[in-house]
């Protein structure tokens, strides 16, 4: 991708193109501080006019991207509070139930008491 053309002289591709097209040359010193940065990428004019278009865009969709999977996750699974909230719910049902039928036990218990008091005394 990088050829020597003179002494001092070294060209840099562009990060679109192949290396055969779109170079800049530059001075051999600019080129060792570049070939150390690992974020540093060059691009040729109509290269660089499509890249400036591009990756706003990119960086734009992956915001939008990130702010969808929050929201599906949170639709997803319901959080701690909503399952909490139907196990409340299904508890005071239950507990309802529960005291529907522990009265009607007694009602039934009392009247049946009280009809053996009416036996017992009728024989007495």
């Amino acid at each position: 991708m990088q050829h020597v053309i003179k002494q001092q002289e070294m060209k840099i591709g562009c990060h679109a193109r192949s290396a055969k097209s779109g170079f800049l040359l530059i001075k051999d010193e600019a080129y060792k501080v570049i070939q150390q940065l690992d974020s540093c990428h060059w691009y040729c004019r109509s290269c660089n006019a499509g890249v400036g278009k591009l990756l706003p865009t990119l960086v734009c969709l992956a915001d939008k991207i990130g702010v969808l999977e929050e929201k599906i996750t949170k639709v997803d699974r319901p959080t701690d509070l909503e399952k909490s909230r139907g196990r409340v719910v299904s508890l005071s049902n239950e507990i309802s139930k529960n005291k529907t039928t522990t009265e009607e036990r007694f009602t039934k218990t009392d009247s049946e008491i009280n009809q053996l008091k009416a036996d017992v005394s009728c024989k007495v």
